[in-house]
């Protein structure tokens, strides 16, 4: 079959432009499996019309602020304060980068650009595994008691999956087959004043470079009027690779300056502002090694 060759914003797109179109409410989980032409016809035969249970849909998908709308008071059991768990990570974080920077060097630049008050979008490159460790060990405190992930979620599968991801804050949803599901829990998150994290990449770097950015981070700052603060890191893929096993190297994160949506003309305009200061801040960060 052919392939329709469209990311999971794009297909989201599309498909608010059939419901309209064909006026048709089609399957909330069809999005993330719909790859083919032939697949995307199946998913139109079996769309439910538009009847008394159902309202037109969006005439327009470019309408983020209308998927993004409305609290979701189910996330409140990944998204609450814990405070006693937030002091034991701080200090077990603390730790594990004191001894990093004894063993191999660890330092942090400019981790003052994440804002103590409100909510904030942090978007660093993706090398390894450990970047979301890294991020949470360079955050300052009042960040990290605020930081939130959504994704991940073949990790936190089973009833100690759920509740590791309660633990830590991560909303488990796998954005390939549910990406509004997991741009509205982004959203719900933001809004109440949280710091989410989001690797633009959409995945880890074979090589270390940076790869292009997809659009949600983007469309969650212009949409919610968040800013965006950028994070270089340096050393996570020489660290532990994509294949490959864990060896000591130093590390460095640079945070840059926050990014206003007001500031882009357009989503892809801020798109690639926040990618071009990414790329700048891993070589700054590559050249302030210790």
């Amino acid at each position: 079959d052919l392939d329709l060759g469209l990311g999971s914003l794009d297909r989201i797109e599309l498909f608010a432009e059939l419901e309209t179109l064909r006026r048709v409410v089609l399957d909330d989980q069809a999005g993330g499996h719909v790859h083919t032409v032939r697949e995307l016809v199946d998913a139109l035969r079996n769309a439910d019309p538009i009847g008394e249970t159902h309202s037109t849909p969006e005439a327009s998908p470019d309408n983020w602020a209308q998927v993004l709308s409305g609290t979701h008071d189910d996330l409140d059991q990944y998204l609450k304060r814990k405070p006693v768990f937030e002091w034991v990570m701080w200090s077990f974080l603390r730790s594990i980068r004191a001894l990093w920077s004894l063993i191999a060097g660890f330092r942090v630049r400019e981790a003052g650009q994440v804002p103590s008050k409100g909510a904030v979008i942090v978007c660093g490159n993706h090398a390894s595994y450990l970047d979301p460790f890294l991020i949470c060990m360079a955050l300052p405190r009042h960040g990290l008691q605020r930081v939130f992930f959504v994704g991940y979620s073949e990790y936190f599968d089973g009833i100690i999956g759920r509740f590791l991801a309660r633990l830590f804050r991560n909303i488990p949803i796998d954005a390939n087959r549910n990406l509004q599901r997991a741009m509205q829990a982004a959203a719900e998150g933001l809004r109440r004043g949280m710091v989410l994290v989001i690797f633009p990449e959409g995945g880890r770097s074979l090589d270390g470079s940076v790869k292009e950015f997809r659009r949600g981070a983007a469309i969650l700052a212009r949409n919610l009027d968040v800013p965006i603060t950028p994070v270089g890191i340096w050393g996570a893929h020489q660290v532990w690779p994509r294949e490959g096993r864990i060896r000591r190297h130093p590390l460095v994160l640079s945070y840059g300056p926050k990014l206003s949506p007001g500031g882009s003309p357009s989503e892809e305009a801020l798109l690639g502002e926040l990618r071009e200061e990414v790329i700048r801040l891993v070589d700054d960060s590559s050249r302030t090694r210790d």
